[in-house]
């Protein structure tokens, strides 16, 4: 049991995990989206790491949510926090891709697949769905391995 000392503490790092995990996966996946010739790779990771951003204050908000939804006390037990959260994060990813298509933020390169009836890219769907729950799993072992309380 991680016991909480600071209102704070868990969130910076579930936010500081995330953040991690979520930058190195829009890096990857730009391979599946299409880049202006004009566009310079200064403002690709601009982009990238504003996204990113997003990308964590969602699972912080995602896993508050999660946890009230679950009465969960004890912060990273059982398993349904983090199946809620990849339910959550899949429907944000939907959310935001279909968000930015309509709105002209982004395009799908070929190379993109994509996710049949709802039409958005399924390496996006797959990202948000996967690291929710993986960045609370590494917050919650990290801060119990490194018996900090949160």
């Amino acid at each position: 049991m991680i016991k909480s000392a600071s209102i704070w503490s868990f969130p910076s790092v579930l936010f500081a995990v995330s953040f991690g995990l979520n930058w190195i996966w829009e890096i990857l996946q730009m391979f599946a989206y299409q880049v202006k010739p004009t566009g310079l790779w200064t403002h690709i990771l601009l982009y990238c790491t504003l996204a990113t951003v997003i990308d964590g204050l969602v699972t912080i908000g995602s896993y508050a949510l999660a946890a009230m939804l679950t009465r969960n006390r004890e912060i990273g037990s059982g398993w349904k926090p983090y199946a809620i959260m990849a339910l959550f994060g899949a429907i944000w990813a939907v959310i935001f891709e279909l968000a930015g298509k309509r709105f002209g933020l982004w395009s799908y390169s070929e190379l993109m697949p994509m996710v049949p009836i709802i039409k958005v890219g399924l390496v996006p769907l797959l990202q948000l769905a996967i690291l929710m729950p993986v960045a609370l799993l590494i917050t919650v072992w990290r801060l119990k391995e490194g018996k900090k309380e949160i």
